[in-house]
């Protein structure tokens, strides 16, 4: 995992570079498999969270952190699966937007939070 991998070299002191490194998409995966492993990466990233071995410096969790601070991380967890299709659809388009993009990360985030919430916590 990148990201944890990351955060390693963080807590070592090990300086980490950034470098302007654009995507060339050569249409290798269509919009569809893209998307699954893009829900797979959220798995994951949700499952380190819930391991505790996640800090704020992960850009998807800051956002879900704001969220949640303020109350509509839940509302937008519940939303996911009403919306689901429709922003699957709009990603699928010839010209999709990137700020959709993270939104749908970022609502998916909450689903699955919520979803671990609600196990660690039965009513």
């Amino acid at each position: 995992e990148d990201t944890l991998f990351g955060q390693e070299l963080k807590a070592r002191g090990i300086p980490i570079h950034h470098i302007e490194n654009p995507l060339l998409h050569l249409g290798l995966d269509t919009a569809i498999i893209f998307i699954e492993k893009t829900k797979i990466a959220v798995e994951n990233l949700k499952y380190l969270i819930a391991e505790g071995q996640i800090d704020e410096d992960i850009r998807l969790y800051k956002y879900y952190q704001r969220l949640n601070k303020i109350g509509l991380a839940k509302a937008v967890g519940r939303s996911f699966k009403t919306l689901e299709k429709h922003l699957i659809s709009r990603l699928k388009q010839k010209n999709p937007s990137l700020f959709l993009f993270d939104i749908f990360k970022l609502f998916y985030l909450c689903f699955l939070l919520l979803e671990f919430q609600s196990d660690q916590n039965p009513s």
